[in-house]
């Protein structure tokens, strides 16, 4: 069966979504390695850039956003300015977004990073801390199902249309 992308990027989305929250509820309570949050992190940062490429794919599919460059930055544009706001999707969601990307770049640029206390800790050059918990993440993988839900129920609409 030929899919359309917005369905490849919603289907790869939910792989990467279930695959964070088992590494968090399964692996991290066997592991006790704090270190574990970053691949939760990356996870969560793929679900979360597909979703989005989903959302917008969909609504170029139907000719209600321009033309866009295929990189997350020009289609995460796309989704703040025309995507939430026309399905009025909560501001908590693009927050939540925003701080899972934050995490990521945080981690890149960090030059000292250690656990403790089931924390993982991220230093900056100018060493800004910013302490990890699984708490956190419990609500950002809770937070990202939500949004897998809203962005599932936007691109669902219509999918009769691309069945065969």
């Amino acid at each position: 069966m030929c899919m359309e992308k917005f369905q490849l990027y919603r289907e790869n989305a939910a792989k990467k979504l279930k695959f964070a929250e088992h590494s968090l509820r399964f692996t991290f309570p066997v592991v006790q390695d704090a270190r574990l949050l970053l691949g939760v992190n990356e996870n969560l940062l793929q679900a979360l850039q597909n979703l989005v490429f989903s959302a917008v794919a969909y609504e170029r599919l139907f000719r209600r956003v321009p033309p866009y460059i295929e990189t997350f930055e020009s289609q995460y544009k796309i989704f703040k300015e025309k995507v939430a706001a026309r399905y009025n999707i909560d501001e908590k969601y693009i927050k939540m977004i925003e701080r899972v990307l934050e995490i990521s770049k945080k981690h890149k640029d960090s030059p000292v990073e250690f656990s403790k206390n089931s924390k993982f800790v991220i230093c900056s050059g100018s060493y800004n801390i910013d302490a990890l918990s699984v708490k956190e993440f419990e609500g950002l993988v809770s937070d990202a199902g939500m949004f897998f839900k809203i962005v599932n129920s936007i691109v669902s609409k219509n999918e009769h249309l691309f069945s065969e």
